[in-house]
């Protein structure tokens, strides 16, 4: 990696799976101190072993309380914070839903990504350039936009 996120403080909510573990990890490999937050301390130590420069905070992104304790987390353990990328889950189901919708996804995958203009479905990796490139100074004079990252569904 190219260190784009050396001296960078993140904080990335979601950590331990999913599209938070991929970006943490690539901030951590950009070079940025990183602290992943998330409610299942097991996912979040795996993410943490993976990288040197990344630590953990347990909590609940959605309590204030907690959002508050995973802020002040990277703030005393490494003086201030300049990046925040909420990765944790708004909506959550059951084990028996995600299941069923594992099934049923995995059966139509081929159909969704023909639907698509790149012809594949996303991974959690697609997200870290775009999260890298928004985190580092290549995006200081960027603001108030949306940067969709999509496959191309919204340009159809």
């Amino acid at each position: 990696m190219n260190a784009r996120l050396a001296g960078k403080r993140c904080l990335v909510t979601g950590g331990g799976s999913g599209i938070g573990r991929a970006v943490a990890l690539r901030f951590a490999a950009e070079g940025a101190a990183v602290v992943v937050t998330g409610r299942r301390a097991e996912k979040l130590e795996e993410t943490a072993a993976r990288a040197g420069n990344i630590t953990i905070q347990g909590g609940d992104a959605g309590n204030a309380d907690d959002a508050r304790a995973m802020v002040e987390a990277v703030v005393s353990r490494h003086g201030g914070l300049d990046v925040l990328f909420h990765g944790a889950g708004v909506l959550r189901r059951n084990e028996t839903d995600m299941a069923y919708v594992g099934r049923e996804f995995a059966a139509m995958r081929d159909q969704v990504a023909a639907g698509l203009p790149l012809r594949r479905v996303g991974t959690p990796e697609d997200m870290t350039g775009p999260a890298v490139f928004l985190a580092s100074d290549e995006a200081s004079w960027m603001t108030g936009h949306s940067l969709v990252v999509d496959g191309g569904w919204t340009a159809q």
